[in-house]
């Protein structure tokens, strides 16, 4: 009788083992369309289009990071080149789908994307990104949409093989750029933002930093969303020229992004004019910067000023800083 039972229970796991391996759907969050998703053109007569989450995705895509994104187009009235309805189990993946389409762009992990403080990132579209020499925005209108797709493999019964089940999210609203496209980017910036700055110590070194916040506009998080925005702070000590006043560097994100804080060390020896922490006044104001597809330039008018100088040092400085 007991060894019936345990022959029972031996036939059942090996059973179990060879059923279909099917990921649960259940546990696939439900995802809405992209917050905002537009398309520009650049100096270069390339197009970027620009992808927005929101804060819930977002968060989703740091706590998973296997979501993908799937880009589809069209031009003028013709259909969209792909419109897959990834119905079923697939023997490829969409990596190899896009890839032998001559289309691997129209497929991301955006997981692995850099995001600004805006949850946005930029997909570069070339002309052979679409089979075309170039693209002719004065007779031709180019069509983009995007949605979110979750991919994993599966066990097909019916072949006896594993293949790949797709699933699909709703699709973003269409951007548009070329002959009847409407809207354009503004000429101006109005609103510049408040910059708030302190001199703060690492604590492992106890080396002195600047740290900065700033509040950002609601006209400027919307123009992010539809092209890349990012501020920039202008620097002068003591009662020396503005770095923009005489062409030096101004301090930024090295990928010019929008940023809502940020932190650098000042320079002792070697740059700045020589810079002494200690016997200097800094003065420090924020603006807000695109560009534009000519290439040109467009900057909001300089925020508040933020001064620091040789009292807040001797208030905050370490041992390492005084020695």
């Amino acid at each position: 009788m007991y060894k019936k039972i345990i022959v029972f229970f031996i036939i059942c796991m090996l059973l179990t083992t060879f059923l279909p391996a099917y990921a649960q759907e259940e546990e696939i969050p439900d995802l809405e369309k992209p917050a905002s998703f537009t398309v520009r053109t650049n100096e270069y007569g390339d197009l970027m289009l620009r992808l927005t989450h929101s804060d819930r995705i977002m968060q989703l895509i740091i706590e998973r990071g296997d979501f993908l994104c799937e880009f589809d187009w069209k031009v003028n009235d013709g259909p969209w080149k792909f419109d897959n309805k990834w119905d079923g189990i697939y023997e490829t993946g969409l990596y190899e789908y896009y890839d032998s389409n001559d289309a691997s762009w129209a497929i991301i992990g955006i997981g692995n994307i850099f995001h600004n403080v805006d949850n946005s990132f930029d997909n570069p579209v070339f002309p052979e990104s679409l089979q075309v020499d170039k693209f002719d925005l004065q007779n031709n209108t180019y069509y983009f949409r995007c949605r979110y797709v979750y991919e994993y493999s599966v066990y097909d019964s019916a072949t006896g093989t594993w293949g790949y089940r797709v699933v699909t999210f709703p699709y973003s609203d269409v951007a548009a750029i070329g002959k009847d496209a409407a809207g354009k980017l503004p000429d101006s910036l109005q609103e510049s933002g408040t910059l708030k700055g302190e001199l703060k110590n690492r604590e492992d070194t106890g080396q002195p930093y600047f740290y900065f916040t700033c509040d950002i506009p609601e006209s400027i998080k919307e123009l992010n969303k539809k092209t890349k925005v990012w501020n920039e702070i202008d620097w002068k000590i003591g009662n020396d020229k503005w770095a923009s006043e005489k062409g030096d560097t101004q301090i930024m994100t090295g990928s010019q992004e929008l940023w809502n804080n940020i932190d650098f060390d000042p320079i002792d020896e070697g740059g700045w004019g020589e810079v002494n922490i200690k016997e200097n006044t800094y003065y420090f104001r924020m603006r807000f910067v695109f560009q534009k597809p000519n290439g040109s330039f467009v900057y909001s008018s300089f925020s508040n000023v933020v001064e620091i100088g040789i009292q807040a040092f001797y208030q905050k400085a370490s041992s390492w800083a005084e020695g």
